[in-house]
């Protein structure tokens, strides 16, 4: 993580709905912002997100693995109804998901540690050679 601190400007933005006040969408749903987080993205993922009930969501969405700079890392779901997102924001009302192999599809429970550390390894060297 100390490797990472100098580069990236990205934050994730957790959001929940607002009655009133807050930020609105560009189809009128309000939010408002609960929590943010400087981090860096470790895998550039995207699919459908399970619902409480367990049945797959009908949306199609953005779902990037983040290290967060409280050093947890997660499989976060973006909110495409919240729009426009900022240049470097990753926006989300849901609570992150946990590091498992369903988040990684064809791994396997003892595959998943060697996955994440090559992922943070790519994600050191990618920002390390843009410099930003």
């Amino acid at each position: 993580m100390e490797r990472l601190r100098p580069y990236g400007s990205e934050v994730l933005v957790q959001v929940k709905p607002a009655t009133f006040g807050g930020e609105c969408t560009a189809n009128g749903q309000r939010f408002r912002r609960i929590a943010q987080q400087r981090c860096w993205q470790l895998a550039h993922l995207s699919g459908r997100r399970l619902d409480e009930a367990g049945d797959l969501e009908d949306d199609w969405m953005e779902s990037p693995v983040l290290l967060l700079e409280d050093g947890t890392a997660g499989h976060f779901w973006l909110d495409n109804d919240i729009s426009p997102q900022r240049e470097g924001e990753y926006v989300s009302c849901h609570a992150r998901d946990p590091l498992t192999v369903r988040t990684f599809p064809g791994s396997s429970n003892r595959e998943l540690p060697v996955l994440l550390k090559r992922y943070l390894g790519e994600a050191v060297v990618r920002y390390e050679r843009d410099g930003r």
